[in-house]
């Protein structure tokens, strides 16, 4: 094994402490982890944990060794795995820097073993002696996909502005997952065009440091903030006037902070119906007089038989949607509802269609959607489907004031929909 100054190399290499790694230097998967500074003593050994999921390829150190003279010590850096199954593991180790004399410099070995549980596990030996770590980097490879799902867009669906005239937008949800080095952001792209961003930061900041270290092409502290999951609410905002009424395609692309893309959508086919012929477009809510006592059950009431023998949703012709709340609101202000917030409210309605030349209950199962509008962003909340005669029920609980939008859209883009505001606030004591 070479000798330089006293210390063993296992190997040696010059790399680029660059957040992403630079092409011809390493995997374009492969990114640094910065773990910080660190002394060693005899009596204080110390570790680095690679985080679960990425594979350590190589360690980025700049260490200082101090031996009192006449002192015999040593300095190592081992890499320590283990290899087996969970009831009998084999501890695995690679000896990946080493030193028995004063030494200052940069080393960048590499390293090969792959298993469990990895670290790097700095030790040193004799009396006085010390070792100080000014850095301790991680270049590792991130080997799997992020994983995902998409709500709001559907292949074959078909989407539409809340309100077309001052360009609303639709939240395309994007909920992630990724067992590597974290989720970075997300892309909506219409007919190969970029249509909208959306990038993994949680409502209380969380992300947002992973976010933008990337975005910089920064190198990542080793203890990061980066998300490894998201359910949250927000997601792409969508601006479909953009684009004409008609048939598109959109592709989602959901990525990880080492640049592996995973994609939920590839040009899957969709509609754009900013100006449909809306057959009864709208209806008005009725605020109703019945008992505020609560009703326990789910949003979406689908059990029961009914309907018309025969006929399916692709029969629903000129749609007329009706919806009520059908549980007194705690006051009116100015028109409007006033809610409780946290308090479940039932509201009810009923959805007909023009099949066979006569207005009939729609057929059992036809989906209902549900969108809360927030400010100028609308937001899609999931929705119920249609009980036997038509018979629509959802419970709803809010926090805060928003329009709720209540909507139908059969296959041929006709649609029929109910706005309702709402005022929601706190028990008053």
């Amino acid at each position: 094994m070479p000798q330089l100054g006293g210390l063993r190399l296992a190997v040696f290499a010059v790399t680029c402490a660059a957040g992403l790694a630079t092409a011809g230097s390493a995997s374009a998967n492969e990114i640094v982890l910065e773990a910080g500074a660190l002394s060693v003593t005899p009596n204080a050994s110390a570790t680095v944990n690679v985080p679960p999921g990425l594979v350590l390829k190589q360690a980025l150190l700049s260490r200082a060794t101090t031996f009192p003279e006449g002192v015999n010590g040593s300095y190592t850096a081992t890499f320590k795995y283990y290899t087996g199954p969970d009831n009998n593991r084999t501890l695995n180790t690679e000896q990946i820097d080493s030193a028995t004399t004063n030494v200052n410099g940069d080393v960048s070995p590499t390293v090969t073993g792959v298993g469990a549980d990895p670290q790097i596990a700095f030790a040193i030996t004799g009396a006085g002696a010390s070792a100080d770590l000014t850095r301790v980097g991680l270049r590792v490879d991130d080997p799997q996909d992020p994983s995902g799902s998409v709500g709001g867009l559907a292949p074959n669906g078909n989407v539409s502005s809340p309100n077309a005239d001052v360009h609303a937008t639709n939240t395309i949800d994007v909920w992630g997952n990724d067992n590597g080095a974290g989720l970075w952001k997300s892309e909506l792209y219409v007919d190969g065009v970029l249509a909208g961003t959306f990038e993994y930061v949680n409502e209380d900041g969380t992300g947002r440091a992973c976010v933008d270290a990337v975005n910089a092409g920064r190198a990542l502290p080793l203890k990061n903030d980066c998300l490894h999951n998201y359910s949250g609410k927000k997601g792409i905002d969508f601006d479909s006037t953009r684009w004409p009424d008609g048939k598109h395609t959109a592709t989602v692309k959901l990525y990880d902070v080492s640049g592996r893309v995973y994609m939920p959508l590839n040009n899957a086919p969709f509609e754009i119906t900013n100006h449909p012929d809306h057959g009864n477009p709208s209806a008005n809510l009725s605020i109703g007089s019945g008992s505020t006592s609560q009703q326990n059950g789910s949003n979406n009431g689908n059990n029961g038989t009914g309907g018309v023998a025969g006929e399916s949703e692709t029969s629903c012709n000129s749609p007329r949607l009706s919806m009520e709340l059908s549980q007194r609101p705690s006051k009116l202000s100015k028109g409007v509802p006033v809610l409780v917030s946290g308090k479940r409210y039932r509201f009810r309605g009923k959805l007909t269609c023009l099949i066979g030349g006569k207005r009939r209950s729609a057929p059992v199962k036809t989906p209902i959607e549900l969108f809360n509008t927030i400010g100028k962003h609308t937001y899609r909340k999931g929705g119920a489907t249609v009980r036997a005669n038509g018979a629509i029920t959802m419970i709803l609980s809010y926090k805060s004031s928003r329009t709720l939008v209540f909507r139908y859209t059969n296959p041929d883009g006709r649609r029929s929909q109910v706005k309702l505001k709402i005022k929601v606030v706190k028990k008053s004591r």
